[in-house]
């Protein structure tokens, strides 16, 4: 975690966001880029995070403490922060859940969904667009030999 100045909001920061799925698959610059704006947020205990922002679809990630959680179909789990499990996101809408409470303060990490379908998307469009340079450079340095 970064501290960007006194009353300013906890950084992410790199280091953490390599450890998030799927963020770890991100490529070096967009992790940097949301490295720099995504904070974490404390909560305090008895908060469900989930219903905070509701008019957004957004990725949570459990950093610290304990964060009861309860799916549709009436299951519920304690999640624990610093815990693999933990690395994996919160998707209410996907995952089927209810709602959540905090059992103690925790510490969360939140992305809208957009956000990053743009960003994986990006990095697929750089991935893809370097390997047809490589083909493309290929193809014209064998037609350059071979009108020698």
């Amino acid at each position: 975690m970064v501290q960007t100045g006194a009353n300013k909001p906890l950084l992410a920061g790199k280091e953490r966001l390599q450890q998030l799925v799927p963020l770890s698959t991100l490529s070096p610059a967009s992790l940097d880029a949301l490295a720099e704006v995504l904070t974490i947020e404390k909560i305090s205990r008895g908060i469900d995070p989930t219903k905070m922002r509701a008019h957004q679809t957004e990725a949570l990630y459990l950093i610290s403490g304990d964060l009861g959680v309860r799916y549709q179909d009436g299951k519920k789990l304690i999640l624990r922060g610093e815990t693999a499990a933990a690395n994996n996101p919160i998707n209410t809408v996907r995952l089927g859940i209810k709602d959540t409470i905090a059992l103690t303060p925790i510490e969360i990490i939140r992305i809208d969904l957009d956000v990053l379908n743009v960003t994986q998307t990006w990095d697929q469009m750089v991935v893809l667009t370097n390997r047809m340079h490589k083909l493309l450079k290929q193809v014209l340095l064998r037609a350059a030999v071979e009108q020698r």
